[in-house]
């Protein structure tokens, strides 16, 4: 990742926190999520988002949804659902979230999604996994662990956030993530602005830097649907669980096309080349 490009990831960051404090009308206290014992999903919510950016210095676009109901009191689930282009190649994934949760201490669950996307070389991607949060009033602790397989290995599969909201309306996380045998580090910011028409929309950035120079960074714009007016931390904690295995889908996939090795025929290209069916391309 060049660094005009991490200058400018972290401007804007900065410049959502700094527009999210002082605009924010939440700042003065802290609006805690329901006390222990309350229902695990507020209600029947979702969520729609869109975002662009880059992958790997090749423009992306990805559109994403949630549909979260209760299951009874304790527990919950979630379906997930994305279409991304990236460098004009089209992916797709979805996945699924069953959980027990308490609004006020935490999270357990366990999580599956299938990721495919139709570049020059087909790849596809499945992660299974156990799914986990903690909750420390302003604080969050998040993990997902288990594998991913599909590409002709498996891996290990793991994620781990920190996530703090120093106002109500406003998250920034911070985390470690391994996909595909790859290593990451993860950082971004959402922001809720309070509108005066409707508290259900917000601004986020997220960006992945990890080996071999592989990075991404991505923003956009996400509308939640039910749940009620809620400041935003009520919304992650009462309503959906985070979306982390479907927001790394482009890098994961991108990397595992880079990975793939063509149908062999004797012949092989060199490295940071790929193979066509008139040759190498660089």
């Amino acid at each position: 990742m060049s660094a005009c490009l991490r200058i400018l990831f972290a401007t804007a960051l900065c410049g959502v926190a700094t527009s999210a404090i002082a605009g924010s009308a939440s700042a003065a206290g802290f609006e805690a999520p329901g006390l222990s014992g309350a229902p695990a999903v507020s209600g029947v919510n979702g969520k729609i988002a869109a975002s662009f950016g880059a992958v790997n210095d090749a423009g992306a676009g990805t559109i994403f949804g949630s549909f979260v109901t209760p299951l009874g009191h304790s527990f919950g689930l979630q379906l997930d659902g994305s279409v991304a282009s990236t460098d004009g190649d089209g992916s797709y994934g979805v996945g699924a979230h069953a959980f027990w949760r308490d609004p006020a201490a935490g999270l357990l669950g366990v999580y599956a999604s299938y990721s495919g996307f139709d570049g020059d070389r087909d790849v596809n991607l499945g992660i299974v996994a156990a799914e986990s949060e903690v909750y420390f009033g302003r604080l969050s602790l998040e993990g997902l662990a288990g594998v991913d397989y599909g590409y002709g290995d498996t891996d290990l599969f793991g994620a781990v956030t920190a996530a703090f909201y120093p106002i109500d309306d406003l998250r920034l996380y911070a985390g470690y993530l391994n996909v595909t045998g790859d290593n990451f580090a993860s950082m971004g910011a959402e922001w809720q602005p309070d509108f005066a028409f409707a508290r259900n929309t917000s601004l986020f950035a997220d960006g992945l830097v990890g080996e071999d120079d592989a990075w991404s960074v991505m923003g956009g714009v996400r509308f939640y649907l039910g749940g009620g007016t809620k400041s935003l931390i009520r919304r992650h904690r009462e309503d959906d669980p985070g979306d982390l295995g479907l927001r790394a889908l482009g890098q994961a996939l991108d990397r595992l096309q880079e990975k793939k090795e063509p149908e062999s025929d004797g012949f092989v290209c060199p490295p940071g080349s790929v193979k066509t069916s008139w040759g190498c391309l660089y």
